[in-house]
């Protein structure tokens, strides 16, 4: 069996989050693709491969189209950084203001732009686009559930739902987590429902965001019984009158989420990195330990 369907396969059936898949195929396998695009009409930045990567869509989708050209994933990609010339790397760089680069540091950056614009064909041959917003580093604006630190060492944005199985199943750890670094971490919780065509699909998110802003000190404790039951009696939190202002504030955070990008929940942006599937306290320290800025 290919050892990236390998990954994939142990990835889906244990429910771990996919940044290690993403990191073992960026650069345990710096190949493949077809020549859709030149790479100076669709250059894909580092920021977005890794996400994009980190979908398992997209990944189901590439690994599709390998079998599509009776190839593996590993050897489309082998077969498409052949087809990378050098006037071809010159060029991106070129296009992208490169400054003359150093003795030493010209064969790693040419490295690393041939493997960019191997991705980048791989990803334009399956209909996905560049944009400045995908996988960008995002700070939610509206208020909202968040554990802030003054001087963070890290940064999470959280993407989830009360609905769904898998982001119940990282709660428990996320909460761990903060409490551990507590006054080290800033947590944003962020909208992502699951059902945005009902009230029960936006109500336990609503319900969540407005105990938050009505009543916080039960903010932490609501969390569990919300994954537990769905939907909770709250004075103030109960009524669709009530709810109404938090339930567009979930519908609006649900478009900005898409616009960045997510897809599939939980998805997690730790320092700019993101992270998709479900969280354990080894996942995290893992996670902490390769995102950390100091």
């Amino acid at each position: 069996m290919d050892l990236v369907q390998k990954l994939l396969d142990m990835s889906v059936n244990s429910h771990r989050p996919l940044f290690v898949l993403v990191f073992v195929l960026i650069f345990g396998y710096c190949a493949g693709a077809t020549q859709a695009d030149s790479p100076e009409d669709a250059l894909f930045s580092e920021r977005e491969i890794r996400f994009l990567l980190g979908d398992s869509q997209v990944l189901s989708k590439l690994i599709q189209a390998a079998e599509g050209k009776k190839l593996t994933l590993e050897d489309w990609k082998e077969q498409t950084k052949k087809s990378v010339s050098d006037s071809d790397i010159q060029a991106a760089l070129l296009k992208e203001g490169k400054k003359p680069l150093h003795v030493e540091t010209i064969e790693r950056v040419r490295n690393e732009m041939r493997t960019r614009i191997v991705w980048s064909r791989m990803l334009s041959s399956i209909g996905e686009k560049s944009s400045p917003l995908l996988g960008a580093v995002f700070i939610p604006k509206s208020e909202g559930p968040r554990f802030l630190s003054s001087d963070p060492d890290w940064v999470v944005v959280e993407w989830s739902d009360f609905n769904c199985p898998y982001c119940k199943k990282s709660s428990s750890a996320n909460q761990k987590i903060i409490e551990k670094y507590k006054g080290k971490i800033s947590w944003y919780f962020q909208s992502f429902p699951l059902d945005v065509d009902s009230k029960d699909g936006l109500r336990p998110l609503s319900i969540s965001n407005c105990i938050w802003a009505k009543a916080r000190s039960e903010y932490s404790k609501s969390v569990e019984l919300l994954y537990q039951l769905g939907s909770i009696s709250v004075p103030g939190c109960q009524t669709d009158e009530e709810l109404s202002p938090f339930s567009e504030k979930v519908l609006k955070e649900y478009k900005t989420a898409k616009s960045l990008g997510v897809k599939n929940i939980p998805s997690f942006q730790v320092n700019g990195v993101w992270i998709v599937g479900a969280m354990d306290e080894k996942s995290w320290e893992r996670a902490l330990k390769a995102t950390t800025k100091r």
